[in-house]
This record gives C-alpha cells, sequence and structure tokens, in this order.
C-alpha cells in the first residue's frame, strides 16, 4: 500500500526515509517470516531505528495497534532478545567486522580528489556479513568520524552512485546513538582548518559531499548527518571547539527549510548564526514550486534538481569565502 519510491531486497523494502530528508531510499523495513520484529525500521543514512507502530504514521500506513506494542504481545524471541541487548554494555556505535587496504593516492572519487579522503582517515573496505558467513563482493569507502582526537563512529560511501541503493550507510548504533552526540564530520579537520584562517566561524551543512566540496575551497565546514541526528550535544562540541558564529548552509529544497527551521533556535542561543537560503536566492529551481501545495512533490514531479552547498553555482561558495572568511578571488 506504500505509495512513495521503493525497492524490495531479501526479505525487506527500502523507502524513503520519514525522518530526514534524501534522494534516493535508504529505510530498510523488515518483514521476512524470520525476523523477531517484523515492520522493523533502520535507516542507512540518518542512523534512525524505529519499530513498525512508530514509522507506520510516517509512511500514512497502519501502525499494528493504536498504541505502543504491548509487552504480553511479543514471541519468546522477541522478549530474549530485548533481555540480551539491555545486558549489552553501549560502545555508543557497534563495531562490524571490516577488511581494511589503503586508499589509492591521485585519484578521483565522484569528483573529490582521494588525497582529501586519505587525509581525513579514509580507506577501502569490505564488510563481513553475518546472514552469509563471508566477506561481501561490494567495496566501500571507510570514513571514520574523529571528534577531539577519539573515534566515535564511521560512516561507509559506495564507490559508484547507485540510484537503487543507499550512497552512505552510517555505522549501527548500541544503546546510545553516537550519530546524535557526536555526528559531526569531519569534525577535527573542520577545526583545524578554522584555526588555520584564524577565524572562529564554521559552516555547517547537511551531507557528507557538501562538506567535502567546502573544505576543498578552503572553507571551514562539517555535515551534520541529517536533522534527525541533530542534539544540544553538538552545540556543545561546537563550542569547545573554539566556534563563535555558525552559518547554516542546508540544502535548497523544502526539507532544507524545515531542517533550517528545526536546527536554528539550539544554535541560536550559543552562536551568532547566520543563513544562507539557497531556497531563495535568485535562480533557484526551488522558486518554481515554492508556493505548490506539496513542494516536494511537484519538484519531483517536473524533476527538479533542487541546489545543496555540493551543487550550486560556484558564485555562491566564492560570495559565502568573501562575506564570512575574507578571501578575495
Amino acid at each position: 500500500m506504500y505509495a512513495g519510491e521503493k525497492k524490495a531486497v531479501s526479505g525487506s523494502t527500502f523507502v524513503s526515509c520519514p525522518f530526514h530528508s534524501e534522494k534516493t531510499p535508504s529505510g530498510r523495513i523488515f518483514h521476512s517470516e524470520s525476523t523477531l520484529n517484523p515492520g522493523y525500521f533502520k535507516c542507512y543514512g540518518c542512523g534512525h531505528a524505529a519499530p513498525w507502530d512508530e514509522v507506520a504514521p510516517r509512511l500514512h500506513l497502519q501502525p499494528y495497534t493504536k498504541g505502543p506494542p504491548k509487552e504480553e504481545r511479543a514471541s519468546p524471541l522477541m522478549l530474549l532478545a530485548k533481555k540480551q541487548k539491555a545486558l549489552q554494555i553501549s560502545k555508543g556505535y557497534r563495531e562490524d567486522k571490516f577488511k581494511f587496504w589503503k586508499l589509492p593516492k591521485d585519484k578521483t572519487w565522484r569528483t573529490i580528489p582521494t588525497n582529501l579522503l586519505i587525509e581525513l582517515g579514509g580507506k577501502m573496505c569490505l564488510k563481513w556479513s553475518d546472514d552469509y558467513q563471508r566477506w561481501g563482493s561490494t567495496k566501500y569507502i571507510y570514513m571514520p568520524v574523529m571528534v577531539q582526537g577519539k573515534q566515535k563512529g564511521f560512516f561507509r560511501a559506495r564507490l559508484k552512485k547507485d540510484a537503487d541503493l543507499p550512497s552512505y550507510y552510517l555505522a549501527a548504533t548500541d544503546g546510545d546513538n553516537w550519530s546524535r552526540r557526536y555526528g559531526l564530520w569531519p569534525y577535527d579537520f573542520a577545526i583545524d582548518l578554522m584555526e588555520q584562517l584564524g577565524s572562529s566561524t564554521m559552516v555547517l551543512v547537511e551531507g557528507q559531499r557538501d562538506a567535502l566540496r567546502l573544505l576543498l575551497q578552503g572553507i571551514p565546514a562539517m555535515c551534520i548527518f541529517g536533522t534527525q541526528s541533530w542534539s544540544d550535544n553538538k552545540c556543545k562540541l561546537l563550542e569547545l571547539g573554539g566556534v563563535e558564529t555558525v552559518v547554516m548552509f542546508m540544502d535548497g529544497d523544502f526539507a532544507g527549510i524545515s531542517a533550517t527551521e528545526k536546527i536554528a533556535p539550539s544554535l541560536t542561543r550559543m552562536f551568532s548564526t547566520k543563513i544562507i537560503k539557497l531556497w531563495a536566492i535568485k535562480g533557484s529551481p526551488y522558486r518554481r514550486v515554492a508556493n505548490k501545495d506539496d513542494p516536494a512533490k511537484a519538484a519531483k514531479r517536473l524533476k527538479l534538481k533542487c541546489w545543496d552547498p555540493g551543487a550550486c553555482p560556484q558564485w555562491i561558495i566564492d560570495k559565502l569565502k568573501r562575506k564570512f572568511f575574507g578571501v578575495r578571488q
């Protein structure tokens, strides 16, 4: 009954995550006969996980019950799994099993120089599959999330974009959600760059490639891993890094507007906050659908490619550099 974009994959279905904005479905709903928790949802983009009764209304579908699932309805296997999970000592993210080797130098990954990725700690990897008890065949770029010299999480990136699959996979979470507490990437590198410039201004963007484009042009920038991963703890991390001014540079679409509205209040309490409104700038594709009842659906119907920091006109980036970092071309 789900009307949105979807793709079936081995006892599960990928759908567009209702907890953050994305172009390719990365939210997975598990519904095989062997699953302990039918309808369980996991997003490989923002890391959000939820039972069916929580995710169903967001997909405009029917939940199992009108309220939270009752304990007595759970199967003995599910109750056992819950007890085992309660006994786990959380590290914040789960240490999946990988096989690593070096990224090649002087190459490019989707227009990004591999030399920059190597400087950020990137390396090639294969992931072990517990389901098949063997190494997977898909090669990924593994990127650690380093905060004050310690690894707090990681994400994997596909070597080539696949329209049917997520481009990025955040580290799985055990207990405390690391992406909400420490998900600013690349935190250490961006803080170092800010200090080298003698600045106290940091640019915040939604996605990894957005941050990479700005870093390549000498602009201190971090991605927040989507609005669902935002928390006040990230404000504290920015403050600890010496940030005094934050430039919000969200995507130029309805999701970017929502992200700005959601995150700005917590930032303005601690920092001088500036907002670049890609959706409102003259020439922005979003302006063609801004007055529609459902701008997101209208943009999709017209196949509009709205601007984001990773793919907007260069003059906007140049103006950002001049205005906030005093860089002249």
